[in-house]
């Protein structure tokens, strides 16, 4: 390997590893709004089911559910959001689309519900550590 091509060699192992660190997070939409780190010894199924739960919980609806996305969307108060929540066996990933709307439903401005992103977090968390107490 020659001098000129070892920049580009470099670069390409250092994606190759950001990609394997973590779930394949970068083609979701939104705004990045965390990272939770998920208990040992908890399988997908049951971090899914603890994000299904916190959303179910918090009023907002399911739009999709699979073994590393679970989708939450929410329409409430002047605010509409999804929170997009991928994940593997180390962590969950949030990312969350949300918009300011006008009585009528339209979509007025960008705006993140942090107030309910952090307690979908939080709910998330307590779930996933209650879970990995009783194993």
């Amino acid at each position: 390997m020659n001098t000129r091509s070892l920049p580009r060699f470099l670069a390409l192992v250092a994606m190759v590893f950001a990609a394997l660190a973590s779930p394949a997070f970068a083609n979701e939409k939104g705004e990045s709004v965390g990272t939770l780190i998920v208990p040992d010894g908890l399988s997908t199924d049951e971090i899914k089911e603890a994000i299904a739960l916190s959303f179910a919980g918090r009023g907002w609806t399911i739009k999709e559910r699979t073994n590393s996305k679970v989708v939450g969307h929410i329409n409430q108060r002047g605010n509409e959001a999804f929170l997009y929540c991928s994940f593997n066996k180390k962590e969950i990933q949030l990312r969350c689309e949300g918009w300011e709307v006008s009585k009528t439903g339209e979509r007025k401005k960008p705006e993140i519900p942090k107030g309910w992103v952090d307690n979908i977090k939080k709910d998330v968390t307590k779930r996933m550590n209650m879970k990995a107490a009783t194993k």
